[in-house]
């Protein structure tokens, strides 16, 4: 009896259990994490300056301000690593770029207007993780670190057995227009107002009070005078003494554990005064509201049934959390550490209902891991031999003696994507954009291994001129703002820059983050070819197509663009205009698709994508030549070409450290520029073609003074790399010499560059305008007041008024 109620009993609470578990799992269920917003703290970092006194002011000769160090690396490897516990269930093992959501994003645009292959939208489906970070080195790194972590390739994603590492994107904006994430903003005359109330009250005079000596017994030790003291040197004081604390220097005497304390305490009351003390609310909708704004208008978008975006993450500094902390009033009154994080979720609750649940969340400071010379035999022969031979060793020396002097000074590298995804489909199109894993435009393994292999290459060739290991007052890499031009220059540089020696931050993982610098679309006057708004180029192409020199290159395939226009479902008239792209994209897609072994339709035969190859590649020339090519060059290619030609100048004229400037951007781009210089070979080019100048500083001895009459010269190179399996082609500028005077060249490329190229695009100042406008009714005005008084004064006499003894 007793063995049968124990097991009622035993059976009792199981099912009980059970019902709990239902109960729970229903209850838990239907709590669904729907989206999240990351703002972290970049890693540590080298000094951002040195105090007058410091000791250590070599170390940033060494390895340059504000980098992220090996210990920021791994501090940032780990928070992406904690990011991947945390949400392992809500993010897919492997990245998606449809997964999470940029900032800014790219501007839609139609599928087929008048705008480049690059312009196009990278794809119908939400854009991916593109993380947001200032542009600053440091956040640069610790971003792409923080990805390094979160995202390691698995599967069908390693490019490269050797690295277990993959390019995603880190979009930036510069500082002068960031008013989102590099705080506290200051181009703000109301917040400047504000602040200097903030330091006039009589709460904050109060507290910094009991600092006024401590800042003059700074003063006296740093070497800063005392009215220098503000708010960033504190900042930057107190970051300097930490490094230097962390990473085992030597601290000054003064410097003792106290005193570094006492400087926190310092920083977090400048910090709280930057956001808060006085009228903070009206400095949050400045400062730190404006993040807030941004980040709920993510929430608002993601509670929508049909958004897909899962994360934005965003690489920036201790003022960016405070602010947001401020404007949030859930501040701690510390200072965020480094890779401090705050987490923004976003639940939808088991009644429908859509919920955000804030997670402030401060991460503790991460564990450290952390020429030979030749001998020449003489043999003495009869008399003719041996004048032959002794005139052929005296070349021989002088050859020598003259090449040795020839130095090469500076280089400057711009190169097109890797292999990517279609950017569009044609309407007759057997594949859609669901089909390729990554969605439209982005960088494939193949394009990774493409850009590696050319930044492979890169070190080969300059080898004995690039420092062996990363140093960026040598080097500085830009990129357009499009995710497969950030992924070829990441994959580029894990080529040119894998870390050695010191270097090596985590043995298992050869591969380290050099920052990428990208310039808004909207803003980006340098890369982003054709550039947009000029009224007067949209003139020269419509000249262009109906000009005789293009209408007697297309007329050839007229019959095959009326079967185009069938097997495609473009409309011909469309197709016939070459410079909408619209045959130029369906021969990329077909390429593509060709490429990586998608089925072709029956009617893209070889002899049929060799015609619409011939037809892209008169499509880019049409766009930037054939008609008026110089004018032409004048408001397109010609700015790239004036951007390099000053960056050479720059380098032959000073004692700058800096040796490499590199540019990730497209076709069109290597394009403008080569049919610029009249250099372009009619090909379209390829995925990583790269175009090389070398600046070389000749003749600066006696036998080179003697051969070029002048003790310093310079000369400018050109090679263009589009065959990975052959040496590049030098390249020879019209009228000159492959190897080109500086100056002849200066002078050659004059003709294509513009002083005021919005005077020439024909855009109107719309200031000049409404200043003018203003003056012109104003003179109006003027004229109309004298008439009006001249009236007055003949007809219209005031009669005189009786005076009241008169009444």
């Amino acid at each position: 009896m007793r063995a049968r109620q124990l097991v009622c009993g035993i059976w009792s609470l199981c099912f009980m259990f059970c019902l709990f578990c239902i109960f729970l799992h229903q209850t838990t269920a239907k709590r669904k994490l729907k989206f999240v917003s990351v703002v972290f703290r970049h890693g540590d970092h080298t000094p951002l300056e040195f105090f007058p006194t410091d000791k250590h002011k070599e170390v940033a000769r060494q390895q340059g301000y504000g980098q992220l160090t090996k210990l920021g690396i791994q501090q940032q490897y780990e928070l992406g690593q904690y990011l991947r516990r945390r949400y392992s269930y809500f993010l897919s093992v492997v990245y998606k770029q449809c997964e999470a959501s940029c900032i800014s994003g790219s501007d839609a645009s139609p599928l087929y207007g008048r705008i480049s292959m690059s312009d196009i939208s990278n794809s119908t489906l939400p854009y991916g993780i593109y993380v947001q970070s200032t542009d600053c080195d440091h956040t640069l790194m610790s971003a792409q670190a923080s990805l390094a972590g979160l995202y390691p390739p698995t599967q069908g994603q390693i490019w490269n057995p050797r690295i277990l590492w993959q390019p995603i994107p880190v979009h930036t904006v510069p500082p002068s227009h960031d008013n989102l994430l590099y705080l506290p903003f200051s181009h703000c005359p109301k917040y400047n107002e504000l602040l200097r109330e903030t330091f006039a009250t009589r709460d904050f005079q109060r507290q910094l009070k009991q600092y006024r000596p401590f800042l003059k017994f700074l003063a006296t030790h740093t070497g800063y005078p005392l009215k220098k003291l503000n708010t960033e040197r504190i900042w930057k004081l107190s970051d300097t003494l930490q490094y230097e604390d962390i990473n085992n220097y030597t601290l000054p005497v003064w410097a003792t554990h106290g005193v570094r304390t006492k400087l926190i305490k310092l920083s977090e009351l400048l910090l709280q005064a930057e956001f808060g003390f006085h009228k903070q609310i009206q400095k949050s909708r400045l400062q730190g509201g404006i993040l807030l704004k941004t980040i709920l208008k993510h929430i608002s978008d993601a509670r929508k049934p049909s958004h897909q975006q899962k994360m934005v993450m965003y690489s920036a500094h201790a003022p960016t959390i405070v602010a947001l902390q401020m404007a949030l009033n859930v501040f701690n009154g510390k200072l965020p550490p480094y890779s401090a994080c705050h987490f923004f979720e976003l639940y939808q609750e088991k009644n429908g209902q859509v919920s955000a649940s804030c997670t402030p969340e401060q991460l503790l400071e991460l564990r450290s891991l952390f020429s030979s010379s030749a001998r020449m035999g003489v043999t003495w022969l009869p008399n003719p031999s041996r004048i032959l031979c002794f005139s052929f060793h005296i070349i021989l020396i002088l050859l020598q003696q003259t090449t040795a002097e020839r130095e090469l000074k500076f280089v400057v590298v711009v190169f097109r994507h890797g292999d990517r995804t279609p950017i569009v489909n044609f309407p007759t199109d057997l594949h859609k954009e669901s089909e390729w894993p990554q969605g439209f435009g982005q960088l494939t393994k193949t394009g990774m291994q493409q850009l590696f292999e050319l930044g492979q290459y890169t070190r080969k060739r300059y080898s004995n001129f690039l420092n062996s290991t990363y140093n960026r007052q040598e080097f500085y890499i830009q990129s357009t703002d499009y995710d497969r031009t950030i992924m070829s220059a990441q994959s580029y540089l894990s080529g040119l820059f894998p870390p050695t020696s010191s270097q090596i931050w985590n043995p298992d993982l050869l591969w380290q983050p050099i920052p990428v610098h990208t310039l808004q679309k909207s803003t980006d006057r340098r890369l982003h070819f054709p550039l947009p708004d000029c009224p007067r180029f949209d003139e020269l192409q419509n000249e262009t197509q109906t000009s005789i020199e293009f209408q007697n290159r297309i007329q050839p395939y007229m019959d095959f663009l009326q079967t185009m226009a069938v097997n495609t479902g473009l409309e011909l008239n469309q197709l016939k205009i070459l410079d909408n792209f619209q045959l130029w994209n369906t021969y990329d897609t077909l390429h593509c698709e060709d490429i990586h072994n998608y089925t072709l339709p029956v009617w893209a035969t070889k002899d049929v994508i060799d015609k619409m190859e011939k037809l892209a590649e008169l499509s880019l020339l049409s766009l930037f030549g054939i008609y008026k090519t110089e004018e032409k060059s004048r408001l397109q290619g010609g700015v790239l070409v004036n951007i390099i030609l000053n960056s050479i100048k720059q380098a032959a004229n000073s004692s700058k450290q800096r040796k490499m400037e590199v540019y990730s951007a497209h076709d069109t781009t290597v394009g403008a520029l080569q049919i610029a210089l009249n250099i372009f070979n009619g090909k379209l080019p390829p995925y990583a073609a790269c175009q090389f100048f070398e600046l070389y500083q000749e003749s600066s001895g006696q036998v080179s003074s003697y051969l070029f009459k002048n003790k310093e010269r310079y000369s400018i190179e050109m090679h263009y790399r589009n065959d990975s399996s052959k040496d590049p082609y030098l390249l020879t500028l019209p009228g000159c010499t492959s190897s080109c005077p500086l100056e002849k060249f200066a002078e050659l490329v004059s003709p294509v560059i513009t002083e005021n190229w919005s005077k020439e695009c024909g855009k109107k100042d719309k200031m000049k305008d409404i200043f003018i406008g203003f003056d012109v009714a104003v003179g109006l005005l003027f004229i109309f007041d004298l008439v009006l008084l001249y009236l007055l004064y003949h007809y219209g006499r005031c009669r005189r008024r009786n005076n009241y003894q008169d009444i």
